[in-house]
C-alpha cells in the first residue's frame, strides 16, 4: 500500500529567494551538463558517465561563483520526516 503525504509550504521572502536561486542553479547545471554530454558524444562517439559529470561540479563552482551562493540558513535547519 502506498502512503501519500501532501505538504503546502509558505516560505518567507528570504526563503523564496533562496529556493528560486537553487532551482535556477539546478536548471542551469542540468542544461550545461546535458550540452557537455551531447557535445562529447558528437566529438568522440562516447558519452560521459555520471561520475565524470560529478567530478566537474567543483570546478564549475570555482568558475561560476554564483553556483555556490545558495546555502542553508543557520536559522532554518533542514527538515527531516520519519514516516
Amino acid at each position: 500500500m502506498l502512503k501519500v503525504v501532501k505538504i503546502r509550504l509558505y516560505p518567507n521572502t528570504e526563503q523564496k529567494q533562496s529556493l528560486e536561486q537553487s532551482f535556477g542553479n539546478a536548471r542551469w547545471l542540468w542544461n550545461h551538463c546535458l550540452n557537455l554530454m551531447n557535445q562529447t558524444y558528437v566529438d568522440t562517439g562516447k558519452g560521459l558517465s555520471g561520475y565524470e559529470i560529478k567530478k566537474l561540479i567543483p570546478e564549475l563552482k570555482k568558475e561560476y561563483e554564483w553556483l555556490s551562493l545558495v546555502q542553508l540558513s543557520k536559522n532554518n535547519p533542514p527538515v527531516t520526516y520519519d514516516l
